[in-house]
């Protein structure tokens, strides 16, 4: 659902008319960012590559990066696929950081902030392939055509944006029962997520459960 969608169900709840649309927009981007920290979310997460520098141990990553899972090089010439090993910063620093041998195939990966730094130091150009969990981009930022980032969690959204209102009138009669709400479908949708099976048995398959 767009921003606009989810206002007009937002105030079928919080039929008050004192909210603009600016707030609710904020109220929501508070729910997308409490959805967020509770789990990794299969829709915020991505594969990507990037491309080495000669002589340059970064790499740039983007800023909206929430989460480095995996590292590994696309080398050709044989075909590989070697997954780089992750190291603490200070170990990383040691390690690289004495010795000659600085630059060669990276075997080694750490993370500063949004950079990327392999080890050694690439000796050429090298594809990277990651695997990343990244912030979504915000209802505020992006007006009310912004689309909910996180597919099916629009109920969630619509009773955690309502709570928020109540709270911020002081009326807990109101907003903790919308909290209460908000809070059971994150869980169910959690629980969704990760009954997901990686071999995808179809509906039926299990021992209580029936096929049309």
């Amino acid at each position: 659902m767009t921003g606009t969608q989810l206002i007009a169900e937002i105030e079928r709840h919080y039929i008050r008319n004192d909210i603009a649309d600016a707030t609710w927009l904020i109220f929501l981007d508070f729910g997308i960012s409490t959805a967020v920290r509770e789990y990794d979310w299969p829709d915020l997460q991505a594969t990507r590559t990037y491309s080495t520098v000669a002589d340059t141990e970064t790499v740039a990553l983007s800023t909206s990066l929430r989460k480095l899972h995996f590292v590994r090089l696309n080398l050709t010439g044989p075909v590989r696929r070697p997954s780089l090993e992750y190291l603490p910063w200070d170990e990383f620093n040691y390690r690289f950081s004495t010795g000659a041998d600085t630059t060669g195939v990276p075997t080694h990966w750490t993370l500063f902030g949004a950079t990327l730094f392999l080890g050694p130091i690439p000796d050429a150009v090298y594809t990277v392939f990651t695997l990343e969990s990244r912030w979504p981009s915000t209802f505020a930022a992006g007006g009310v055509a912004t689309e909910n980032p996180i597919a099916r969690l629009d109920d969630f959204l619509v009773y955690f944006a309502v709570g928020t209102a109540y709270q911020t009138k002081n009326q807990d009669d109101l907003s903790i029962p919308y909290f209460r709400l908000a809070s059971t479908f994150l869980e169910n949708q959690k629980r969704a997520q990760m009954n997901k099976h990686p071999l995808l048995r179809s509906v039926g398959s299990g021992a209580y459960e029936t096929s049309a």
